[in-house]
């Protein structure tokens, strides 16, 4: 290698040293200052780098927001229940229907008549202790 590619190196290697000699400076300039500074540059730097890419942006037409809603829903309705007091009725008459009416009559009727006590004044009942 020669010389001047030696020299061209050093070149470089010391442009490079003050760049990042003058950022540190920078920094610390900004840090006293609220940081408006270094900010500042370190935005038009990244803005060339920005200019040759894309960037992704939010899609903002109308075909791409949320519709608004014209008028509010109907309230939901209540499910109408089968009530226990119906479900007891039909039981009630398959009872009926399933067991004979006359047998049904006659357990009600024998039911109600007094009973007849052939109770003698000489027996004397015994009770339990």
């Amino acid at each position: 290698m020669s010389k001047d590619h030696h020299e061209t190196i050093l070149q470089e290697s010391l442009q490079k040293l003050e760049e990042q000699q003058q950022k540190e400076r920078l920094e610390k300039d900004a840090d006293k200052e609220g940081g408006l500074a270094w900010r500042e540059g370190v935005e038009e730097e990244e803005g060339e780098e920005e200019e040759e890419e894309e960037e992704c942006k939010t899609p903002t037409s109308s075909d791409h927001k949320i519709p608004t809603i014209q008028s509010c829903p109907p309230t939901p309705k209540k499910k109408v229940r089968v009530s226990m007091a119906h479900k007891r009725k039909l039981s009630e008459l398959h009872f009926f229907e399933t067991t004979r009416r006359e047998e049904v009559e006659s357990f009600f009727r024998s039911n109600s008549h007094p009973l007849t006590v052939d109770a003698s004044p000489g027996v004397k009942r015994r009770r339990c202790r």
